[in-house]
């Protein structure tokens, strides 16, 4: 009688194979602890760009799509953006107390020379922080609108959005307008004399900055100032039209030129700017007048001596002096 004995089958040396560890995204679903995290890192000075860009945080298209949807983060969202303001304004003091870099030694020779590359840096990382400031935070960081009416104080201050809100509404008293004297900025000014004047964030930053020409202009500087934008956005609007007349409002001895590739086209900027002179509004805040006898529309002089000429490319401006001067579409 045969045994038989049973082969045992060979143990395979493969493992089992093991399942692929699944990928977390980026949360998407709304959370309360998510929404706290986000806005600490706002209110701390952190920029909404860079907190989306760790890991573990949501993307920019989650974080905006939550201000649509909720109410509460949207509030929040608010409030972080106003608690930055402060974070920002300590920046801005470490910024303007480090001196680190401002000076450079010299590659040929002893000594440091300057180094204005790294100032004009730290000046435009100081002025985008104010920028900001007074758009997330406009009630302590925006620009002011100090209003009186016959010379006593209303006890209010505006800033440029409520200036243009109060000038724009239906229900305001009636003659609020021509009793208000603007003394503050050009800014408010172009709202007040123009009610249909729609005020963005870049007709604010122009009328700054030819304030500030302006100021340092009767300081004896030397001023010059380019503006660089699209058509039909304001320029002229703004800078060679309700300029000379702010300016001659507080300045009316100031000679002012203005010039363009044609007269005629000079001309019309003259007719605009002496029309808003001529206005109840205008005669109401200042006591600027023009000369009864000297009123055209491309030369006209005020009683204090100042007064506007216009003149095309090409044009004779021999000897007529001016204290400002416009070139606005010379081409």
């Amino acid at each position: 009688m045969s045994k038989t004995t049973a082969k045992s089958k060979p143990k395979s040396s493969k493992k089992p194979p093991t399942k692929t560890p699944k990928k977390n995204g980026r949360p998407t679903k709304y959370s309360d602890k998510l929404a706290d995290r986000i806005c600490q890192k706002i209110a701390e000075g952190y920029s909404v760009r860079s907190i989306c860009k760790e890991k573990d945080m949501v993307s920019m298209q989650t974080l905006f799509r939550w201000l649509r949807e909720s109410d509460k983060f949207r509030e929040q969202y608010a409030h972080a953006c106003e608690e930055r303001s402060y974070a920002q304004a300590e920046e801005i003091i470490d910024i303007a107390d480090n001196a680190t870099n401002d000076y450079m030694e010299k590659l040929e020779g002893d000594g440091y020379i300057f180094n204005s590359e790294n100032v004009q840096r730290s000046r435009l990382r100081i002025d985008t922080r104010k920028w900001l400031m007074s758009k997330m935070n406009p009630k302590v960081y925006g620009d002011k609108l100090d209003m009186t009416t016959n010379g006593n104080d209303i006890g209010v201050a505006l800033s440029a959005r409520q200036a243009e809100q109060l000038l724009k509404s239906q229900n305001r008293p009636s003659g609020i307008l021509e009793k208000l004297q603007i003394t503050a900025l050009f800014a408010e000014y172009c709202i007040a004399i123009d009610p249909k004047y729609q005020l963005e964030w870049f007709h604010a930053e122009i009328a700054k900055e030819l304030e500030q020409g302006y100021r340092r202009l009767l300081a004896g500087e030397d001023v010059r100032l380019m503006i660089f934008m699209p058509p039909r956005h304001g320029k002229s609007d703004t800078a060679t039209q309700k300029f000379p007349s702010w300016v001659l409002g507080k300045s009316p001895n100031i000679p002012i030129v203005v010039s363009s590739y044609s007269a005629e086209l000079a001309s019309d900027f003259g007719q605009k700017t002496r029309d808003i002179m001529q206005s109840a509004t205008y005669t109401k805040m200042f006591s600027t007048r023009l000369r009864a006898d000297a009123r055209a529309k491309g030369r006209w002089i005020t009683k204090q001596g100042g007064g506007y000429t216009a003149v095309g490319v090409g044009g004779a401006l021999t000897g007529r002096g001016f204290k400002i001067g416009i070139i606005d579409d010379p081409f």
